[in-house]
Formats: structure tokens, sequence, C-alpha cells
């Protein structure tokens, strides 16, 4: 519809998990039309890639894999420590254009050898927070993760269910 207005769609963001309502785009399609439109596809996974980790509801994301880019917090649902976000990319030098900082308050020479990861944080000087991730997951483990993932879906379904049979409520 876009192009047929004579506009330049640059991107498509999917939801995989919407924060207020819980629903995840279907992102095969999704990703099947961008594709074939050369349009790149975003997935905002922030709240719901951690399902990855649960066999059972890992279904919900089925063609994440297809994404451009995706956004992750590990934080929301994997149970690592505050803030501890990603985004992940299909192709790695997409990440490095897409920040690579030119500010003049920066003193570091990039063309010096070596590895220089300031250009492939998100915000710029902040820590890794990669650990993090490792940590949840070496702590418990990923089925009890995914165990935790799965009770909170429940507990969420369950408790819109009851909230629908309530007489004058309304569950978005």
């Amino acid at each position: 519809r876009l192009r047929d207005e004579g506009r330049v769609p640059m991107a498509v963001v999917a939801n995989a998990c919407t924060t207020a309502l819980g629903l995840y785009d279907p992102l095969r399609p999704i990703a099947e039309i961008c594709r074939a439109r050369g349009i790149w596809l975003h997935v905002d996974g922030a709240h719901g890639a951690s399902a990855l980790v649960s066999a059972r509801l890992r279904g919900r994301l089925d063609g994440i894999a297809l994404a451009d880019s995706v956004v992750w917090d590990a934080h929301k649902m994997l149970g690592s420590a505050t803030l501890c976000a990603a985004v992940l990319v299909r192709e790695h030098a997409t990440l490095d254009e897409a920040f690579r900082e030119e500010a003049s308050y920066l003193f570091h020479d990039k063309d010096e050898p070596g590895i220089d990861f300031i250009h492939r944080t998100v915000e710029c000087t902040k820590a890794a927070i990669g650990l993090k991730v490792f940590f949840a997951l070496a702590g418990d483990g990923e089925a009890a993760i995914a165990a935790t993932i799965e009770r909170q879906t429940d507990l969420a379904v369950a408790a819109a269910a009851r909230l629908r049979a309530e007489p004058g409520v309304t569950v978005a």
C-alpha cells in the first residue's frame, strides 16, 4: 500500500511479545514479505525473545531467524540482572556501521591495530553485559529458566481468563 502511494518503506518492525498485551506477530509471513520486497525486518523481541529457551513456547517465534535485526532484553524474562539487552543482527558489518561513533569527545583511533569494541556497544562505553546472560544460564540452567518463562506465561493467560469472566471487565 505504501509503495502504491509513492512511499518507500525502509523497515518493518514486528513484535515478539508486546509488553502491554503479550502478543506475538506472525514473524515468518512478515519476514517472507520483507525478503521478497527488499525491506529490512526488525523484530522487537525485548520481552518475548526469551521464549526461545522454552520448547513449548518457542513456536511463537517461528521466523525470528529470518529477521535482519532483533532486540532482546534478557533481564525481562531470562532472569539476568538489569540492564541486560542485546541488538542482534544477521550481518555483523551492519552493526559496525549502525553504531560507529564519530563524536568529537571519543578519543580513540579507529584505525589503530587491535580490537576496539566501542563501535559494537549500544551505549558507547558501558560495560559488556553478556556475562550476565551466562550467569543466568549457568546458575539454574536452561530447563529451570524455561520453566519460569512457561509459568509466567501460564499465569498471565490464567489471569486474563479470570478477568474476562468478571462482569464489566474488558481484557485488551
